[in-house]
């Protein structure tokens, strides 16, 4: 059966099941010593402090004026226990409850009140027992329904001081959790271009005619600059300059070791090729990777090149390029 269902018929049996207090003989026993301080009161202190299981040994301490309300409160707060503790705040929904309770839908209307309160709706409990207090049929059920009005509104305080502190403790959402993010993606096109062109860089380079080595200036800036501009644009100019730094260190150490060893512009020109491969790969593999160790304190525009290169071929023969991208 479900813990709902459950509550509601407890709480009707503990109403229609109860010793009537007129014909009970133990009302006429003396109280205890210890029965003046076995109040609800006491209850209400120890509920406000999350004692629970000590409001539940002074509710059986208590003695019989009130069976019917310290049976009801005795419930619940069992059934807290039983759920592990004080009930967390619910997000409050209308109570369009449209029921307006009468001599023949009272207990049902109570049942349903106390189901509220064990799941921790105190305040549209509260409200519920306010009204079956008013409208309660005799003596036992007022009671009742008067002493469980008390324990919601106190459930509700104890809500509502514990709120604020579960703000500043809790999370908001799920929490964030450490992640690498990659744009080598965005390096190696750019690289990839110039590589590509590379060849027709070098041959015009080896030109003894210093006009045609105009290709080869544009492809080495290309090269250089291309690379540490995505650096810049990703918001990390130092690993633009690395960048830089790097492209401009291997190629330069390749090629210079090749003239030494071998003096053969062929081999030159090798080995300054295998030394800007050597900076790309170190650039996409290392530098292009941003270790991301806090949450944002915003939510900001994704960051990412905003253009992107273009290239066609023409039917009648040639290539066109060109650059586009969303601005």
């Amino acid at each position: 059966m479900r813990r709902g269902g459950s509550a509601a018929l407890v709480a009707c049996a503990l109403l229609t099941a109860r010793p009537a207090f007129a014909d009970d003989a133990d009302d006429a026993r003396e109280p205890t010593a210890a029965a003046p301080k076995a109040t609800f009161d006491v209850v209400w202190r120890e509920v406000d402090a999350g004692r629970l299981r000590e409001a539940a040994f002074t509710l059986h301490a208590m003695d019989r004026a009130e069976i019917a309300a310290t049976n009801q409160v005795l419930f619940v707060v069992e059934s807290w226990i039983a759920g592990g503790g004080l009930p967390r705040r619910r997000k409050q929904a209308p109570d369009d409850h449209p029921a307006v309770p009468t001599s023949e839908n009272w207990d049902v209307l109570f049942a349903d009140a106390v189901v509220l309160l064990v799941k921790g709706d105190a305040t549209h409990a509260e409200g519920r027992f306010l009204a079956l207090m008013a409208l309660g049929p005799d003596r036992e059920r007022i009671s009742a329904s008067r002493r469980l009005r008390e324990l919601a509104s106190q459930l509700a305080l104890v809500q509502a001081r514990e709120a604020p502190e579960r703000a500043q403790v809790e999370p908001e959402g799920p929490a964030f959790k450490p992640y690498t993010r990659s744009y080598a993606g965005y390096v190696l096109l750019v690289d990839g271009i110039t590589l590509l062109m590379a060849p027709a860089g070098f041959v015009s380079f080896a030109s003894e005619d210093k006009t045609l080595r105009t290709p080869a200036y544009l492809i080495a800036a290309g090269f250089y600059f291309a690379a540490p501009t995505v650096h810049v644009i990703q918001g990390r100019p130092l690993y633009g300059l690395a960048s830089f730094g790097l492209r401009l260190a291997l190629p330069t150490v390749a090629g210079t070791v090749a003239v030494n060893a071998t003096h053969k512009d062929a081999a030159v020109y090798t080995a300054t090729a295998i030394g800007m491969v050597a900076a790309v790969i170190l650039d996409a593999s290392v530098l292009c990777q941003e270790r991301i160790t806090t949450k944002p304190a915003t939510a900001s525009r994704p960051r990412g090149l905003p253009f992107f290169p273009l290239a066609a071929l023409r039917s009648e023969g040639g290539i066109d390029l060109g650059v586009g991208g969303a601005f």
